[in-house]
């Protein structure tokens, strides 16, 4: 890949919708190493594209060893606790349904596209959201 285009969103595990080029598209740039954990790498804002840390084009990045800010996405093992902090949870998100709960390391799955899944899709460390009237924020991601 040379340079990022905006031509398609992804709404869901292969499904997407077209946008067209020179659609002023708002939304995170999100790269998926092939075994690794995904990370945002930049944002588009009405229409163009924004790179963290100051890097001026997707070569640049693509030459660089930068990582970018994990966020959660699909298999990723998600430590995340409420605001009081009484209560911690550890999930693994999957694509997968299972008729029962399976622990992995003290992580029980999660079905991406559960109401639970779709709140923290995306999120990076440190980010919060809220799920049944009670405030969480994402504290790791693995």
């Amino acid at each position: 890949m040379v340079e990022i285009h905006p031509l398609l969103e992804w709404i869901n595990r292969g499904e997407y919708k077209y946008l067209g080029e020179c659609y002023s598209y708002n939304g995170i740039v999100i790269h998926h190493p092939q075994g690794g954990i995904p990370y945002k790498i930049g944002e588009w804002i009405d229409g163009k594209l924004n790179f963290l840390n100051d890097f001026s084009s997707f070569k640049q990045w693509r030459e660089s060893m930068d990582d970018g800010i994990k966020v959660v996405d699909l298999n990723s093992k998600v430590l995340f606790k409420s605001e009081d902090g009484k209560i911690q949870q550890k999930k693994i998100l999957t694509d997968t349904k299972d008729g029962e709960v399976v622990f992995e390391e003290g992580y029980s799955l999660i079905y991406f596209d559960s109401p639970l899944g779709k709140l923290m899709r995306f999120k990076t460390e440190g980010e919060k959201f809220e799920f049944g009237k009670i405030n969480y924020e994402i504290i790791k991601i693995n």
